[in-house]
């Protein structure tokens, strides 16, 4: 609240200068997008700085348009709302939007560019991209699976790195002041996200140095895998740092910084995905019905994943607010990036690398969880009661911690009684 209410008084203060300002300039009209009004120095952050800002961000592009321009502080920033020009933007355009937007949290967590998602598109990235063969990876549920596919067992220190890791997400699912206003010193002396997340990635950091060099002395004693059809992936990246033919070398700082690509990818978006999916099915039961039918019946199922704007517009779909997943049946629409009215996992050069791995992991969960159990209310419980409210991050998760009565399957049940 104190940061917020000097920013208050910093924006008062300037606010006279900059209009004695424009009355002696007249810059030149430039073609922007339309976009909502906005005020000194912070620009639109009092249309968007809510505790939903995603629904926020729907609203205010219905108002102003699929392409609108919102000023987040010193940043402007363009808002895409419809298939038609993000297709332009991650197709037709790809390569002129393929690098990410440079900021000081983005270079804590990217070590200056060197991991996946915030490195800058060219060769090292092509390099990083192509090190980790992840539609191989087909077993995997979260936080154990994701561990179990990068260290190949068990991680000592899961706890910590979780803890910490949760820190960092938080921190990137909101507004950090020093992104917002890179040039002003006094936002960098007192804003405490950039501190809060300098110091829970140093830890993480740490944390899985000790596991590589753990790792790296195992296997100059001769303890490591002898096969590559036996190496997870901390041992792929270990083989690859060996490799002298690479443009790019990997040092352990590279492969620390892929990790944490791995398991910030890995932990709340998928887990956030699965409990919407089971709550969205819950609170349609005839929808519950006919997903359990589906799967019992060895047939293929889709999973619905919740985006906003664009998967919400109603040109592209009938009652977008309502969760319908027999819509996919008879669709051509899926979700690899060829349809952009309906794109989760991003689309062209910059997609998300972990397509093949989060999506095989949702859908086994949850195909396991509606075969062998029979999901109910807790007793006392009505659907009229039932809460479906959204807790905005990294991820929309639920703002509650989902709580079900899972009664075992009829069929499962039976094959346990023999």
């Amino acid at each position: 609240m104190g940061v917020w209410l000097t920013l208050f008084f910093i924006s008062l203060a300037t606010s006279l200068a900059l209009w004695f300002l424009k009355l002696f300039t007249k810059p030149a009209k430039k073609r922007l997008p339309p976009g909502p009004w906005t005020l000194p120095i912070i620009g639109s952050l009092h249309h968007v700085v809510s505790r939903l800002p995603h629904r926020t961000m729907m609203e205010l592009s219905r108002r102003h348009g699929p392409l609108m321009l919102l000023r987040l502080g010193e940043v402007d920033t363009l808002v895409v709302s419809s298939a038609e020009v993000a297709e332009l933007v991650m197709k037709t355009n790809d390569l002129v939007f393929a690098d990410r937007p440079h900021s000081a949290t983005h270079d804590i967590i990217g070590c200056g560019g060197k991991n996946i998602f915030f490195s800058p598109s060219g060769k090292y990235l092509h390099q990083m991209r192509s090190t980790v063969n992840v539609s191989k990876i087909l077993m995997a549920l979260t936080n154990n699976i994701v561990t179990r596919a990068v260290f190949g067992g068990k991680f000592t220190q899961q706890g910590k790195y979780l803890h910490e890791l949760d820190k960092v997400l938080t921190v990137l699912g909101g507004f950090c002041l020093v992104d917002l206003f890179p040039s002003s010193r006094l936002v960098w002396c007192l804003s405490n996200g950039n501190r809060q997340i300098k110091k829970a990635y140093g830890r993480i950091q740490h944390i899985i140095c000790k596991v590589i060099e753990g790792r790296m002395a195992a296997r100059a004693a001769g303890d490591g895998v002898t096969r590559t059809d036996e190496e997870d992936l901390l041992d792929v990246l270990l083989r690859l740092q060996q490799d002298d033919s690479l443009e790019f070398p990997l040092t352990t700082e590279n492969i620390g910084a892929v990790l944490f690509d791995i398991f910030a990818g890995g932990t709340e978006t998928k887990g956030g995905v699965l409990a919407w999916a089971m709550s969205e099915l819950v609170h349609a039961p005839e929808s519950m019905i006919k997903a359990q039918q589906e799967v019992r019946d060895v047939l293929g199922t889709n999973v619905y994943i919740n985006v906003f704007a664009i998967s919400r517009d109603p040109r592209y779909w009938n009652n977008p607010e309502d969760f319908k997943p027999e819509r996919f049946q008879n669709s051509t629409v899926n979700y690899i990036g060829t349809n952009f009215e309906y794109v989760p996992f991003g689309a062209g050069r910059r997609q998300c690398p972990g397509i093949h791995f989060s999506f095989p992991v949702m859908e086994m969960v949850l195909t396991n969880l509606l075969y062998y159990f029979d999901w109910k209310l807790p007793h006392g419980a009505s659907l009229a009661s039932f809460d479906m409210s959204e807790k905005f991050g990294l991820a929309v998760t639920r703002r509650s911690d989902l709580q079900l009565r899972a009664v075992p399957h009829v069929q499962f049940k039976a094959m346990f009684s023999k």
